[in-house]
């Protein structure tokens, strides 16, 4: 009799082992990307960033998102009333820590833009560049239990005296329009069509879900344990019938 619960002990511990390993490889994965309308821009100018999710493969779909916004504010200032959702989509923006949590009505599968950030170039800075980035990104649905992460993304702008030409002989000649910008992702290069008077000169980073990097090194030989173990229990528990 001792022996027989000790059996279907095991087997309990197999089952609740395979729902666990099959939970957490459910989660899925998604990329992120942030867009500016403009790749230069100057002083006493705006710029918006578009944050766009695409690649999604999470089981139900995604309708939150949370993450914080970072960027430096002796370049770059972005009011509460500049951050807004897209596509029904709505934002919460704490402008004291930068949080934003992001949310929809009905999870979305689809490649989908989420939300716009205007900022505005301080008209005091000398910075030539200016960084966005958006980190300690999770998202999900209500029907998983932990939110899927991902790593950090960023964009660069250029920051110029003047986004266009210069009509004045004293001064330099702007730079001359782009007419292949090149957005710079992940592993890609894509080629969009150039806006007039604008240079393309951004870098966007995109990266993919990361919660399970590497996962594939011990999956199968786990899964190869617990086969093993269950048909153990299994052959111990009917001989264990069988008397």
């Amino acid at each position: 009799m001792e022996r027989k619960k000790i059996v279907i002990t095991l087997l309990t511990v197999l089952v609740v082992m395979f729902l666990m390993v099959g939970k957490s490889f459910a989660a899925g994965s998604y990329s992120a990307s942030l867009t500016p309308n403009n790749s230069k821009t100057s002083k006493g100018s705006e710029v918006k960033v578009t944050l766009k999710l695409s690649g999604i493969s999470v089981d139900g779909g995604i309708n939150a998102l949370t993450a914080t916004l970072k960027y430096d504010s002796d370049v770059l200032s972005l009011k509460k009333s500049d951050v807004k959702g897209m596509n029904d989509w709505s934002v919460t923006y704490n402008e004291d820590n930068n949080k934003l949590a992001i949310d929809s009505g009905e999870p979305v599968t689809e490649d989908t833009e989420i939300a716009t950030f205007t900022f505005k170039v301080n008209d005091s800075t000398s910075a030539t560049t200016a960084a966005i980035q958006l980190v300690s990104i999770a998202a999900g649905n209500s029907s998983i239990s932990e939110e899927v992460k991902i790593s950090d993304i960023t964009t660069n702008i250029s920051i110029g005296t003047s986004i266009n030409p210069s009509t004045s002989p004293s001064e330099e000649p702007s730079e001359s329009p782009s007419t292949s910008p090149v957005e710079n992702t992940t592993n890609r290069v894509v080629n969009n069509t150039p806006s007039e008077n604008k240079t393309s000169n951004s870098t966007t980073t995109k990266n993919e879900a990361m919660p399970y990097t590497g996962a594939e090194n011990y999956v199968l030989p786990l899964m190869l344990a617990l086969v093993v173990l269950g048909i153990v229990s299994f052959v111990n528990y009917k001989k264990i019938e069988s008397k």
